[in-house]
């Protein structure tokens, strides 16, 4: 093919026409499987013209390695979940079979496409950092900080004589080394001047949900998801009971409570209908649309023994309904879609999960993890 190495010298290739539809066949049944929207932006051209190279390869068995395929299905669990979707788009159409490395090449991009969707719906975070002991300290913080957030966090230092409740208002959360003596609304996260850099990281992912979960709180913790759950959204089905009445429970349970509204049942049933919503390891993750409010809701079902639905297995759901519309909402869906696939693949991690009987034994091992 001489394919070219940089974008410039692959625009004088013409692209394929059916390239353009297939593109967004890939897009519609991401959207259709996962209520995600990508919106490709500035690599629409080089995702498919990636598109067209890789089906010639395909055609002509010449494969191309992929060095970073573990790190890839590691840290994008979303991304490579999403080049599966596209691998079965690709094999339905074109009668071919997408092996993992071709995969690994198509979950860098979307790697890329959720990363960009996410700075561009994302307003900065904002820090305040009040410290009572001088400029120099509040700018050793500073400096730990930068190592640990991302070019689009937004620092602001001052001293505690400085800060009001009025002021800190406008910051998403509050590093202080001293006592407030105010109250106020937005999360405090006390520090010393040297800090554990990983524990922090991990408050501060937190923080940037703290308006959009129900139950926030600022922990070590690495899993967005347990601050989604309190002991009335997790399940416990004894021996016997069926995949289908198990959810079935959940959803009119759900529905009493006013989480989600009285029509999403029959949606997920169409949904269901479609095709399973089983992945890795015996892990079911129902989800859809809600409208009965501007949140997202995260439930869990934990059976006592293995059952089986559409010829899967199923141990353990994750029970998702999403707001019709919410740009913070598609921020945390995507953060709790990468932690729910990571924890799909941990098989140490699931058995501990099922052999849960109550809420503080499931709080006990996402802790523990």
């Amino acid at each position: 093919m001489r394919t070219p190495a940089d974008l410039g010298a692959v625009q004088e290739m013409e692209l394929d026409a059916t390239i353009g539809p297939l593109s967004e066949k890939i897009m519609a049944q991401i959207k259709e499987e996962l209520d995600i929207s990508i919106d490709p932006k500035d690599f629409t051209e080089e995702f498919a013209y990636h598109l067209m190279f890789m089906l010639n390869r395909l055609r002509f068995k010449i494969h191309q390695p992929n060095a970073i395929l573990e790190e890839l299905k590691t840290k994008y669990p979303l991304a490579y979940e999403m080049s599966g979707i596209a691998a079965r788009v690709i094999e339905r159409e074109y009668g071919l079979e997408v092996n993992q490395d071709e995969r690994g090449h198509l979950a860098s991009y979307f790697g890329v496409f959720l990363e960009e969707n996410n700075i561009g719906q994302r307003r900065p975070f904002r820090i305040v950092v009040i410290c009572g002991t001088g400029r120099v300290t509040a700018r050793l913080i500073s400096v730990q900080l930068k190592r640990i957030v991302d070019s689009q966090v937004q620092i602001k230092t001052m001293s505690d004589t400085a800060a009001s409740p009025e002021v800190v208002e406008n910051y998403d959360v509050i590093l202080t080394t001293v006592d407030l003596p105010f109250k106020t609304a937005r999360p405090v996260i006390r520090i010393r001047e040297i800090f554990d850099e990983k524990e922090l990281k991990q408050k501060l992912e937190k923080a940037r949900y703290w308006d959009r979960v129900d139950i926030p709180v600022l922990d070590g913790n690495q899993y967005i998801m347990s601050s989604l759950l309190d002991e009335n959204k997790v399940f416990f089905f004894e021996k016997g009971r069926s995949y289908e009445d198990a959810l079935a429970e959940m959803t009119e349970i759900l529905s009493d409570e006013g989480y989600i509204d009285e029509g999403f049942g029959e949606r997920l049933a169409e949904r269901e209908a479609k095709g399973t919503m089983v992945f890795d390891n015996a892990v079911a993750i129902p989800h859809g649309i809600q409208t009965a409010n501007d949140r997202m809701l995260l439930a869990m079902g934990i059976f006592e023994e293995t059952v089986q639905h559409k010829g899967h297995d199923v141990r353990i759901i994750f029970f998702m309904a999403l707001p019709e519309q919410s740009d913070v909402d598609d921020m945390l869906m995507i953060r709790v879609y990468d932690e729910l696939l990571e924890i799909s693949r941990n098989r140490e991690m699931l058995d501990a999960i099922a052999r849960t009987r109550d809420y503080q034994e499931l709080l006990r091992v996402l802790y523990k993890s």
